[in-house]
């Protein structure tokens, strides 16, 4: 099974499926949520343990772990510093998708590793929920975990926001173009600027990419798309090491349009006037239209059915199809 690599803040937000959070948590030097807002999370992971909630709703903690699940992955990677306790909690969530996360804590600017609490990679592979801190003891060189997990991994993950370190994102770069993974990005709200926009076109040439999050359903993203159409195409149209580029678009809820033909299908589809948008969309052609609208009918008629997310899996499965022959790759294994 796939697993993912991760940098960035993906895992901090992870933690907040069912609450919404102050905006100061949303600014770029987030690096973990407070032991009171931890804290009063408990009651709602107690329930979504206990099953009384079916759902996992919110921006990142949803699309990470339904697109983890719906892309086969086993485990993903990725890099913050918690709580074992609350840990321990959402892990049950987290297995419930089938989804294994390991947590890591890496120095911003230079990317080095926090060693872990398990002694040796092998350790660490396989785990359920492995934490790490900047008190833990040196047992464990940080080059071997580093290159384990991109050797091992089959996605990068990371977020939008860390475009901004250009240190840091020069080598999220060219770890994926060294390793050849192709790179899921989660691009929140306010992190949907013209120059993150830039760099994923640049980016879009150089290796596969995966986008979810928040910023494609505002139509800053859409707009802005609209308005370099012409490198877009260009970028459809890209022949390198690898077919054109295709761009998963994994979202919550949301009003978002979604890129056909080798550019972006997406299971985004349960806002009340989403047919309207995707009926005059000039990018829908192909024979995934019926099958689109078919997904798309099914998430209005069971929006509020948390199992509605499992008419979609026989989508996800063409879209996985679709991939491994793009990637010429199983990344998105059943």
């Amino acid at each position: 099974m796939p697993t993912f690599y991760g940098v960035g803040r993906t895992a901090v937000d992870i933690f907040i499926p069912v609450k919404k959070i102050p905006l100061k948590f949303l600014d770029q030097n987030l690096t973990r949520l407070s032991q009171d807002d931890m804290e009063s999370m408990y009651p709602h992971l107690e329930k979504l343990k206990s099953g009384e909630i079916k759902k996992v709703s919110g921006g990142i903690a949803s699309n990470i772990v339904k697109t983890a699940s719906f892309l086969g992955a086993k485990s993903f990677f990725t890099s913050t510093i918690g709580n074992d306790e609350n840990g321990k909690l959402f892990e049950k969530e987290l297995i419930k998708y089938g989804v294994c996360a390991f947590f890591d804590k890496r120095k911003k600017t230079t990317g080095t590793f926090v060693v872990l609490h398990q002694k040796t990679p092998e350790d660490i592979h396989g785990k359920s929920v492995c934490f790490a801190s900047p008190a833990d003891s040196v047992d464990i060189d940080p080059i071997q975990i580093r290159t384990h997990y991109l050797s091992n991994s089959d996605c990068f993950v990371t977020e939008a926001g860390l475009m901004e370190d250009a240190p840091l994102w020069e080598k999220i770069v060219s770890d994926c173009i060294e390793y050849k993974k192709p790179l899921l990005i989660n691009i929140g709200t306010l992190s949907m600027t013209e120059y993150v926009g830039r760099q994923l076109l640049d980016l879009h040439k150089k290796i596969p990419l995966i986008i979810t999050g928040k910023a494609t359903e505002i139509k800053s993203i859409d707009n802005f798309l609209k308005q370099n159409s012409t490198d877009l195409f260009k970028i459809t149209e890209y022949d390198g090491s690898y077919d054109s580029p295709l761009i998963i678009e994994l979202g919550t809820d949301c009003e978002s349009k979604a890129w056909f033909e080798g550019s972006c299908y997406s299971t985004s589809a349960t806002s009340t006037n989403y047919m309207d948008e995707i009926g005059s969309c000039d990018c829908f052609t192909g024979s995934f239209i019926t099958r689109w609208f078919s997904i798309t009918k099914a998430f209005h008629d069971r929006r509020k059915n948390a199992a509605a997310i499992i008419d979609c899996l026989d989508f996800a499965n063409e879209m996985a199809q679709k991939v491994r022959e793009t990637y010429g790759c199983d990344l998105l294994s059943k």
